[in-house]
């Protein structure tokens, strides 16, 4: 039987969280003056500008390293628990943005472009914002240019990825943002149920939908792991000099991964864009066309059994991530605000859910060559507005 959970307020959330964000605003710049900004809204951790002698700022907190929906939700305990466990969690070394903090700055020394972290304390930390198209903009934009885009991240991906020490990865690597991770939290078999019917209407397709993807087996991989940045998403790409230059990498999740990691987050996101701002048919097919095209890059090295068993565990690991983040919007308490895309997903949840239904069935009994082609043909299908 699952726990019973108390909701806690989110006015009381997000007032706990503003005061320690002016605290350590005040902690690292001492006589300046600090004035909040607008609440970014996100499910995942507390986000809000701020502004330090007018200079604007990004400020990010985290409560015990889980999602907002989570924390409002009651699974952590009641507000006083949260706040005991809080006050031990933001001194770890360990915690999530501390974490988070010594991967932007690794990533920087390996030639990466992230943003520059200004300061973290007490559990917050400060980046400074950038500005510009994100590469689901430019994938909207000119759809004929996604395989280009694609294997463009992933290739300075790799690369920069290459050039950072294994071990100093480790210390700071954020193993449970990883897809198979965050799913196994989620749909669990203590609570899952019970979260599973916080969906509503949707309840049953998603129930069937978890339940087959959890009779799949992941398939070990060889020899060492290589490292990922592990929370690839469109937004976190951002080209503040232009679609030609090299992007900023926003949000690191770095760890240790499966090969297909990074590109099946990128591909899970990009497809679910795609339900938020459905484009025209041509348009549609265009970026269906460029993520075959950068599947069929991914895997040119490999001989016929190895493509199969990489594209199974690309489509295994898109449609978890996607259920990841559809069962979190359908979920949230109403108290959260959803980012707008959010709202989107939740008014189309059907027919996405519609696709997962049909490609999770198919991956259960088909090669994964023809799933993947008939996903996608099904994908041009269920998103013409």
């Amino acid at each position: 039987m699952a726990p019973t959970m108390t909701p806690i307020p989110a006015t009381v959330l997000f007032s706990y969280a503003d005061q320690q964000i002016r605290r350590s605003a005040r902690v690292l710049w001492p006589g300046s003056q600090i004035d909040l900004g607008t609440h970014v809204p996100s499910v995942t951790g507390y986000v809000r500008t701020i502004h330090l002698d007018g200079t604007p700022l990004f400020a990010k907190y985290s409560l015990l390293g889980l999602s907002l929906v989570s924390v409002l939700r009651g699974t952590c305990g009641s507000w006083t628990a949260v706040q005991q466990a809080q006050d031990a969690y933001v001194s770890s070394p360990h915690a999530l943005l501390a974490r988070e903090a010594g991967q932007l700055r690794l990533l920087r020394r390996a030639g990466l472009k992230t943003p520059h972290v200004t300061g973290l304390d007490g559990g917050v930390l400060f980046t400074m914002p950038v500005a510009g198209p994100t590469l689901g903009d430019l994938v909207a934009k000119e759809p004929e240019r996604t395989e280009a885009l694609i294997t463009g991240v992933l290739r300075i991906l790799r690369e920069s990825l290459r050039r950072i020490n294994t071990s100093e990865a480790e210390a700071v690597a954020i193993g449970e943002r990883s897809i198979p991770a965050t799913f196994t939290r989620k749909f669990n078999r203590l609570s899952g149920a019970a979260y599973l019917r916080q969906a509503g209407p949707h309840c049953s397709v998603l129930t069937a939908i978890v339940g087959r993807l959890q009779r799949m087996r992941m398939a070990p991989v060889p020899g060492a792991r290589p490292l990922v940045y592990g929370d690839l998403k469109p937004e976190h790409v951002v080209y503040v000099n232009g679609p030609d230059c090299a992007p900023v990498f926003l949000d690191p999740g770095m760890r240790r991964g499966r090969p297909q990691a990074d590109h099946a987050k990128l591909l899970s996101r990009l497809i679910l864009s795609l339900f938020e701002n459905p484009p025209v048919p041509a348009a549609v097919h265009a970026i269906t066309t460029g993520l075959s095209a950068a599947a069929e890059h991914a895997v040119a090295g490999l001989g016929k059994t190895e493509r199969s068993a990489w594209l199974r565990e690309l489509v295994l690991l898109w449609l978890m991530d996607t259920v990841n983040i559809v069962s979190t919007y359908l979920t949230c308490p109403v108290v959260l605000p959803l980012p707008p895309q959010a709202v989107t997903i939740t008014e189309r949840a059907a027919a996405l859910l519609g696709l997962l239904d049909a490609v999770s069935t198919d991956l259960a009994t088909r090669d994964p060559r023809t799933v993947w082609s008939l996903a996608l043909s099904r994908l041009s299908q269920g998103v013409a507005p």
